[in-house]
């Protein structure tokens, strides 16, 4: 297979990551418009155009743009090719990725949930001109209008290749900043349990650092990022640590089957709750961690993501 790919120049973007992985493990030939995201190699313009003429797919992907170029998208229209493209929306808030006037008030003071799909939502010029629309923030309202549910994943870089270990913490809460979702509410949810059981709460770990913690803990915390989900779920679960995410209100195919791969929670005294049940039941967390981890490699690896991508697209 062949695709062009339309990334983000340089910016990280963990969805572009994941597909560009995805596609990669399909052993796909890339031919993309700029580095980063695990694109090592980019190609000008002309060769672009040239090599899209017997492209299988032409793949856009949204890019947040702060202090860099944004995405080649006007490469499209020389191409021409709108009934083979996809457009990949990896935006939250709104489909710039910025949140509007007020919004952020709304979703994090006022708890606010409908306030986190602000508008513009969807990027009209692709929805109307791509074949295919791919949505990380992904509600029942888009999914009936034709837009098609694409979370993150699991990646390479996100395995701890020192699994194994003793399970020595028994809960682990490290999120980067607490502003987001029921972050506050589960760090709050974790001191109150520090007394009686070894329970992490960092913000300031190295990435590897914090690989490394994770593997070591038999449970860790995930909850809302900007949008209405982050890569957490993924990183605990992929790494075989019994996952309490925070329920989704966006659409989350195949979704981990309660207490069997992951725990849900929608409050702060439902998590708090789950949480001193399973310090009790250290056997059945340690099991749902194993499960998670099987569960991820089977459906939420980068090659399943597009795997998953490549089935819908393949139907019409």
């Amino acid at each position: 297979m062949k695709i062009i790919a339309i990334t983000p120049n340089k910016k990280q973007d963990y969805l572009t990551e994941t597909i560009v992985e995805g596609f990669k493990k399909l052993n796909t030939k890339i031919f993309a418009s700029d580095t980063g995201n695990g694109i090592l190699e980019s190609y000008n313009d002309e060769i672009i155009i040239e090599e899209s003429k017997n492209a299988d797919y032409i793949i856009a992907f949204f890019g947040k743009i702060r202090d860099n170029k944004p995405p080649k998208h006007y490469l499209l229209d020389k191409i021409d090719r709108w009934d083979r493209t996809a457009f990949i929306d990896g935006s939250e808030w709104t489909c710039s990725g910025y949140p509007n006037q007020n919004q952020l008030y709304q979703a994090q003071i006022l708890k606010d949930e409908s306030s986190r799909r602000g508008e513009p939502w969807l990027d009209t010029r692709f929805f109307n001109k791509a074949a295919w629309y791919f949505k990380r923030e992904c509600y029942k309202e888009d999914i009936d209008m034709g837009v098609h549910p694409l979370l993150f994943g699991f990646v390479d870089r996100m395995r701890c290749e020192e699994l194994g270990q003793k399970k020595d913490i028994d809960i682990f809460c490290g999120f980067g900043q607490d502003k987001d979702g029921l972050r506050k509410e589960a760090k709050d949810a974790c001191f109150s349990l520090q007394k009686d059981f070894n329970v992490v709460i960092s913000s300031k770990l190295s990435y590897e650092e914090y690989k490394k913690t994770l593997s070591r803990s038999l449970m860790s915390i995930d909850a809302w990022g900007g949008g209405d989900c982050c890569a957490r779920i993924w990183e605990i679960m992929g790494n075989g640590v019994c996952c309490f995410y925070q329920k989704y209100n966006i659409s989350f195919p195949d979704m981990p089957e309660e207490d069997k791969h992951a725990v849900s929670y929608r409050t702060k005294e439902e998590l708090r709750d789950k949480l001193n049940y399973f310090l009790y039941k250290k056997d059945e967390a340690l099991k749902i961690g194993e499960e998670g981890k099987k569960f991820i490699e089977n459906f939420h690896s980068s090659k399943a993501r597009v795997e998953k991508m490549l089935q819908t697209m393949e139907t019409k």
